[in-house]
């Protein structure tokens, strides 16, 4: 067995230790990558990608009853169902990710991520005429190209803490199909340990 299989089984086990929480995703599962990082920069300082210039701008009332009314949709228990009352509105986002004119839900928090170690997670809601499903890619968001480019296949890049006793980051990227609503399957790009990684909380 090699180096990737061992990782890769040691991230399942941290998971699956770390959380309670057994959410059957619906998302359409691709397995295309578009891979636009060969190595970790551990120079960097890494934090969560701030998309509120993206975001569209309403009161935290407003935004709460629009996320709450979409979580309500949803059939199967979630991450939101559980965890709703203990996080922040200042942490979801509202975005047209697939120019559709209906605004999708986005949550990713940095700080939530200590307090919900069992649930290190982007979790999406698209919204399709007021219909939504849950999409999960594991880690904070740090970076997209959603944004900034101009394709049909676009990355989510994720790091996903430290869990338990286990010492490392994670860095994950998973490719994204906005068109068709197709998500890659999560490729883990490096693990490192959590003393070679800074943070801006």
């Amino acid at each position: 067995m090699n180096h990737y299989h061992l990782t890769f089984i040691g991230i399942t086990l941290i998971l699956s230790s770390c959380s309670s929480l057994q959410k059957k995703e619906k998302a359409n599962i691709s397995n295309t990558i578009i891979k636009t990082d060969s190595k970790i920069d551990t120079t960097k300082i890494y934090s969560l990608l701030d998309l509120n210039p993206y975001s569209k701008k309403l009161s935290n009332y407003e935004k709460q009853k629009k996320v709450l009314a979409a979580i309500q949709t949803l059939n199967e228990e979630n991450f939101f169902s559980i965890y709703f009352k203990e996080l922040s509105m200042s942490d979801f986002y509202l975005l047209d990710i697939d120019l559709d004119g209906d605004l999708d839900i986005l949550y990713s928090s940095l700080s939530n991520q200590y307090r919900l170690t069992d649930r290190n997670g982007l979790e999406i809601l698209r919204n399709n005429n007021n219909t939504y499903t849950a999409y999960s890619v594991p880690g904070y968001l740090y970076s997209t190209n959603l944004f900034t480019k101009s394709d049909s296949i676009f990355s989510f890049k994720t790091i996903m803490r430290p869990c338990c006793d286990y010492t490392k980051y994670t860095f994950f990227e998973t490719s994204f199909n906005p068109k068709t609503w197709t998500l890659s399957k999560p490729e883990i790009i490096e693990t490192i340990d959590r003393k070679n990684i800074k943070e801006k909380i």
